[in-house]
């Protein structure tokens, strides 16, 4: 099905155009096998909570409606149904007549937020945070033959997102500069020392994951990711996105050596 290729042997650009192609018959191949993927966020709550932990949609709608919003807890989120971007996602906090966005940082009245809707199919979301200022650490997983190789935790407290990358199943740190040929503008490093709880969140996730890769999806063969929050509220790993085609590999900032680390398992496959 994949075409293999010499890694030592080829250029950047042939690399990475090897490595779209190979992400594209992936991704048609999940399409193929997940029918009922629309690329749509409720995709999960719709099709998967009966066999999955989701976050619980309160409202699904065009445009926004100021009495529904009342209706809401003091926090949630909304979404926009389409798009696979964190710039599709406000996490808000009233205040007052107002709402307080945790990702932004910025205020919103209501004619802020429609004007940020657009008119859009929107939907608004349980908050799986303490409702206060905590923002849970996001666990996205690369899902590679059925198997969850790689583990990034994205950190949305800071104005912007920090990262940092582990091997499974051993969870050994990789640093940014074995994976990335340059920095990006959008995110930091996450340079710190991880506590004993944060490795207990992240086994959940990890194990809740290798459990989803065989029983849920149809995942031999192919490679996606998925994102899970550990709430401290419930004790709950709960499924927050499902990405056929994550964009963070597709794009030409990866080293060859973490394209052939990352691509391998599905040349054997």
């Amino acid at each position: 099905m994949y075409k293999t290729i010499d890694y030592s042997a080829s250029s950047a650009k042939q690399l990475h155009e090897w490595k779209r192609e190979t992400m594209t018959i992936s991704r048609d191949q999940f399409l193929r096998r997940h029918s009922w993927f629309q690329w749509r966020k409720d995709d999960c709550y719709t099709h998967l909570r009966s066999q999955c932990d989701v976050p619980d949609i309160y409202s699904t709608s065009k445009g926004l409606n100021i009495d529904q919003l009342r209706t809401l807890p003091p926090t949630f989120v909304l979404k926009k149904m389409h798009g696979h971007s964190s710039k599709q996602v406000l996490i808000l906090t009233k205040d007052g007549d107002d709402y307080s966005c945790l990702l932004t940082r910025k205020t919103f009245n209501f004619e802020d937020l429609e004007s940020w809707v657009e008119d859009e199919l929107v939907i608004t979301e349980k908050y799986l945070g303490d409702y206060s200022t905590a923002i849970p650490l996001d666990f996205k997983f690369y899902v590679v033959d059925a198997v969850p190789t790689h583990m990034v935790c994205i950190n949305r407290v800071t104005p912007r997102p920090s990262i940092a990358f582990f091997t499974l199943p051993n969870f050994r740190r990789k640093a940014t500069g074995e994976i990335f040929s340059e920095k990006s503008k959008n995110w930091l490093s996450m340079e710190i020392e991880f506590s004993t709880s944060f490795y207990l969140q992240a086994q959940a996730c990890y194990e809740v994951a290798k459990q989803h890769a065989t029983t849920v999806f149809h995942s031999k063969g192919v490679l996606f990711s998925l994102d899970y929050f550990y709430s401290d509220i419930d004790k709950k790993v709960y499924l927050g996105e499902v990405t056929p085609r994550p964009g963070a590999l597709y794009d030409n900032w990866l080293k060859k050596s973490f394209i052939e680390e990352l691509f391998s398992p599905l040349l054997a496959s």
